[in-house]
Parts: C-alpha cells; structure tokens; sequence
C-alpha cells in the first residue's frame, strides 16, 4: 500500500482553526487559573439574582403604576337639591342573639379518663372496629 499522500491545499493557514479568543474570555480564564473561578462564579449568581429582582421590582410597579382605580366606583355628582339625614335613632335595632357556631370558652374538665401515661394498653383487633 502506498502512504504518499499529495496535500492539494497551498495555503495552510487558512486551513487551520483559529484559536483567538475574545478579551473577556481570556480574563475570565486567567481568573480561573489564580484559583477565583469558584468566587466569580459567586459573585456572578449574586449580582445577577440582585438585578433579576430589580427589574422585577420596577416592571411590577410600571404594570400598577398604571392601573386605575376601581372599575364600579364613579364620581359623586353632588345634588343641588341636598341630601336628606337618617338619624341613628329611627332605625330599630335588631334583637337577635349571636350563638352560632362553636363555643370559644375554656372547659377546665374534660371527658377522656384518667389513667397512667407510663404504662402501654394491649388491645387486641375484632371484627367489625373501626377508626
């Protein structure tokens, strides 16, 4: 077999990949090298969760900002004629006693027996016990 290969390119740097690397990328490499990649990696997360907040912060206040006041609520026109008043005595009071619901008062005696906190209860499971 025959190893003889003919290069048919002319031109060998053009071939080549280029391995130039932007400024930013060189610099954050360098960091890493000093052993600062962990704490740039830190302070990126930081900062970048601070401004995510803040620009949540002010789109939230530009969307109520603009927000209007309640749709049902219209402006009082003020009639020429005046109001008339309503005494507070006219109106007859209600008798009504307010006992629904459950009683909120302290019951200092209770239904569950007595019995020793120290010692376990056997209890054996039958037909037809329920939770």
């Amino acid at each position: 077999m025959n190893n003889k290969f003919k290069e048919d390119s002319t031109n060998k740097e053009k071939d080549k990949p280029s391995n130039r690397r932007s400024f930013f990328t060189g610099w954050i490499s360098t960091l890493a090298k000093m052993g600062l990649g962990e704490s740039l990696l830190r302070l990126g997360t930081n900062l970048f969760s601070v401004l995510a907040i803040v620009v949540v912060i002010i789109l939230a206040r530009s969307y109520y900002g603009q927000a209007q006041g309640p749709a049902g609520v219209q402006e009082q026109v003020e009639n020429p004629e005046g109001s008339e008043t309503v005494s507070i005595e006219s109106i007859s009071a209600v008798d009504v006693a307010i006992n629904e619901g459950i009683s909120r008062s302290a019951q200092i005696h209770t239904n569950i027996p007595s019995r020793p906190r120290d010692e376990m209860s056997t209890y054996i499971v039958q037909d037809g016990d329920t939770v």
